[in-house]
């Protein structure tokens, strides 16, 4: 999970979220660091969870399951601000059960997350998909 929340980190640090969205379709390079564990490196398809950036990316987070492996995002709670924001940090909590999405010491979005790593042997973690703007 930790390379899946250094490629949101990342991605969304800097930005303002214009809007948040539940299993909306994205497109995109798969850009976690260790993606090589996935099939893949693209993706087009259902996000569980897509955030669109005031420079007009997407970055989606995308469940991944793979035998007794999977990650899954849970809930969203959403705080964002009537005022202008800028993503400042992403932390942890709980094992990476709970992403807090801050803009300055403001939480503005909640991700509670679900991941289990089963044997070890599976892949698991969060697939962190940008969609550039168009």
């Amino acid at each position: 999970m930790w390379s899946s929340l250094e490629a949101f980190r990342k991605n969304v640090i800097g930005h303002k979220i214009v809007s948040v969205e539940r299993t909306a379709h994205i497109e995109g390079e798969i850009v976690n660091a260790g993606r090589g564990m996935f099939d893949d490196d693209s993706h087009s398809g259902v996000a569980d969870l897509v955030l669109t950036l005031d420079d007009g990316r997407k970055v989606g987070l995308v469940e991944h399951s793979e035998c007794c492996a999977y990650s899954q995002v849970r809930k969203v709670i959403i705080n964002l601000p009537t005022m202008d924001h800028v993503i400042t940090n992403v932390t942890q909590q709980d094992g990476h059960m709970m992403w807090h999405i801050m803009a300055g010491m403001d939480d503005v979005l909640d991700v509670n997350l679900d991941w289990d790593e089963g044997s070890g042997y599976y892949t698991y973690g969060l697939r962190v998909v940008v969609q550039e703007a168009s």
